[in-house]
């Protein structure tokens, strides 16, 4: 598209009697494009906001609505309408200062655009601030004697003397709010001596000189010579003497000596709470670590309890009547290698061997995995290469040696060669023979 020319846009403007005060012209988006609208008035434009249909605000406010501006007399007859009696003589803009007296004869002070809002005397409307006489007649109202001479705002601190002598002071928003003498409601800070004698009450000490806050640890002794340190707040819910409550933190050598009296040697040196661990060689020779909490608790020797239940695990499954229970249980089957094998053996010693890996046999607490079933001693175990990567399979053989048994241990991983396999298993069968 073609750049316009300051001529072309000079037309344009002549064709609605506006006259253009332009020397120079850049682009559509140049906003000093100066004119004379063709009621006189001066403004600045762009060429886009000319085209979108904007012309000279000021004619345009005058055909849209009243102009907001109103002379002096217009604003007088505004405050007559309403019976007020405008004491100020001129003003310069809407938020010039206007005085004034209402119809109850309240001075009052405003603004012309306050005044448009509806805002009217505070003081009928009972939203004005109060000067200090009506502040002192609160106080008094209520038996207080307001000390405070000047009144600034609701947040200025006023001092007062409440109807029992206590002086304080309070913000006039506070005293709205309800908020009166705190010594005689029992929240204000108390002094030194107010908490000496509450101590002494009770045949404490109070060895503090200086009392900063109801979380300040004060220093006493007890009536029966304990040494020890309370907040206020503390001693206002009823804790006292830890020790003559036997609640105090216990030191490393008492602890000591409860270990030493069940036969324990403590090997820890510092004790720092209930949760700290503490290392310890129990009378069976365990060295493990116990902290103070499960020990109050009758917790003792871990290794010990642990040993105890597998001496009753190994008892337990002696016993052919919770084999068989648990057998029913748990509805074993062979797993993939234990199949393989047991398929291997009805090949080559046909009705000979039975899968029993599943709680149907038992020698000596140990269920071994196949036997034979033709009056033979003979028994073949499967060890799983992950399963048993610590067994020795020489232990499993003793064991079941002990009941006149033969045993072949055969590793998982020898199933892959099938060959390999087959001699080694009619090499047993021969030779246990």
């Amino acid at each position: 598209m073609k750049k316009l020319t300051l001529e072309y846009i000079k037309k344009q403007f002549e064709l609605e009697n506006y006259q253009l005060i332009l020397t120079r012209y850049v682009n559509t988006k140049q906003k000093n494009l100066s004119y004379v609208c063709s009621n006189g008035h001066k403004h600045k434009t762009s060429w886009n906001n000319w085209q979108s249909g904007k012309r000279c605000p000021y004619c345009a406010r005058k055909k849209s609505r009243p102009a907001r501006y109103k002379n002096f007399e217009e604003i007088k007859a505004s405050f007559e309408k309403e019976n007020y009696f405008l004491l100020s003589r001129n003003r310069s803009n809407s938020k010039s200062k206007l005085i004034s007296i209402c119809p109850h004869g309240h001075l009052h002070i405003t603004r012309w655009n306050n005044w448009q809002q509806g805002k009217r005397c505070a003081i009928c409307v009972g939203n004005k601030q109060f000067i200090i006489g009506g502040v002192k007649n609160k106080f008094q109202n209520e038996g207080y004697s307001l000390l405070t001479q000047k009144y600034s705002n609701n947040s200025q601190m006023l001092k007062y003397v409440c109807p029992k002598g206590h002086k304080h002071e309070t913000s006039w928003s506070n005293w709205q709010s309800g908020s009166r003498c705190p010594f005689c409601a029992g929240l204000a800070r108390l002094s030194i001596e107010t908490i000496r004698s509450e101590f002494q009450k009770e045949g404490y000490i109070l060895l503090s000189s200086e009392y900063r806050n109801s979380k300040q640890k004060l220093k006493y002794i007890c009536p029966k010579g304990h040494t020890d340190f309370a907040t206020w707040n503390n001693w206002k819910k009823g804790n006292r003497c830890p020790y003559c409550a036997q609640k105090k933190k216990k030191t490393i050598e008492e602890i000591r000596s409860v270990f030493e009296a069940e036969n324990y040697v403590l090997l820890a040196t510092k004790y720092v709470n209930a949760f700290q661990k503490l290392e310890y060689i129990c009378p069976e020779g365990h060295q493990y670590w116990i902290n103070w909490g499960r020990w109050q608790q009758g917790f003792r020797c871990a290794k010990c309890s642990w040993e105890r239940v597998r001496d009753l695990g190994k008892q337990r499954w002696q016993d052919p009547v919770f084999q068989k229970k648990i057998y029913k249980s748990l509805n074993l089957t062979p797993n993939k290698p234990e199949k393989f094998l047991n398929n291997l053996l009805q090949q080559l010693f046909p009705n000979e061997y039975k899968y029993v890996g599943d709680f149907q046999f038992f020698l000596g607490g140990k269920n071994p995995d196949f036997m034979n079933i033709n009056g033979r001693k003979f028994l073949i175990e499967l060890y799983g290469d992950y399963w048993h990567k610590n067994d020795d399979p020489q232990d499993r053989i003793d064991h079941f040696k002990k009941f006149c048994f033969s045993t072949l241990v055969i590793w998982e991983n020898e199933l892959k060669n099938q060959d390999t396999l087959i001699s080694k298993l009619q090499t047993f069968h021969k030779e246990a023979a």
